[in-house]
């Protein structure tokens, strides 16, 4: 659960994208993957902060971030009376089919297990504000699992801001927060084939990202052809936690949705360690009938 929500959206309504998904693995990448079980932190260190709206993204922008409203639009038209694409994901539930399995050991022992074969994110608005409006993203998992991502958009930029997780796991709770500085850029509109950014963050768990549209690809959701943009992202994590991360995130730029994710994670800390690999199609949600 934990860090693949720092993964990054690397992507998407995350998303992460994440990054990043059961609710996990891929929180970041908003769409979908990641297992039942992760590496297990300490409760002594449980907390819950509070959100942070403020802040300075590495591509110059900056601004508030207060939930008040704006002149920010979902889209509309423009002086030629065309539709203009949206500025972020609609607002709504995506339901994602999920394929693969997580493996995680700790004091010489493995528990391995196929991932939950659906994946189920709810999405909202929580603010709109200096050009920039802030969408909330929650996965809830039947195990008692939860992760919420904060991803702020702009017209150029898709920036995680903020990733909140909590599980039940062997007879104790854990909640924590990480507020990635700089904010994590997952995506940097408009995508083009060639187009590639990287970063780094600062947090309990650091880490470096990189991010290439490598091509265009036709797929199928829900009976309808729809042209995405192939995003390869590739990420490494120090501090609390460790490992890397190779992630294939598919994005919609009509509706700005992660429609597929695919990759493979690797995490251990002083505990033990969490391997998974998984496959996350887009089934239904706001705009796919």
């Amino acid at each position: 659960a934990i860090l693949v929500a720092l993964v990054g959206c690397a992507t998407g309504n995350a998303p992460t994208t994440p990054v990043a998904n059961g609710s996990s693995a891929v929180s970041l990448h908003a769409g979908g993957g990641g297992g039942r079980r992760s590496a297990k932190p300490r409760p002594e260190n449980s907390k819950r902060a509070s959100s942070n709206r403020g802040g300075n993204y590495s591509d110059g922008t900056s601004g508030s971030r207060h939930p008040a409203h704006s002149s920010t639009g979902r889209g509309g038209t423009t002086g030629t009376g065309t539709t203009a694409a949206p500025a972020y994901p609609a607002a709504g539930t995506y339901v994602y089919s999920q394929t693969g399995t997580e493996e995680f050991c700790a004091g010489g022992n493995c528990d391995s297990q196929r991932l939950p074969p659906t994946e189920r994110q709810h999405s909202k608005i929580s603010g709109q504000s200096g050009g920039y409006t802030t969408m909330v993203s929650e996965i809830h998992s039947a195990d008692g699992r939860y992760v919420r991502t904060t991803i702020d958009y702009s017209d150029s930029v898709a920036a995680i801001t903020e990733v909140y997780y909590s599980f039940s796991y062997d007879g104790f709770s854990f909640s924590d927060d990480y507020k990635p500085s700089p904010p994590v850029r997952s995506v940097l509109f408009p995508l083009s084939v060639g187009k590639s950014w990287s970063g780094s963050w600062d947090a309990k768990t650091s880490g470096t990202y990189a991010m290439k549209v490598a091509s265009t690809e036709d797929m199928v959701i829900d009976g309808k052809s729809t042209r995405t943009f192939r995003l390869d992202t590739s990420e490494h994590f120090t501090g609390e936690y460790r490992g890397t991360a190779a992630i294939t995130v598919w994005i919609d730029p009509a509706t700005k949705a992660v429609v597929k994710t695919s990759g493979a994670l690797r995490l251990s800390n002083s505990v033990g360690s969490y391997d998974t690999n998984f496959t996350t199609v887009l089934q239904q949600g706001p705009g796919y009938p």
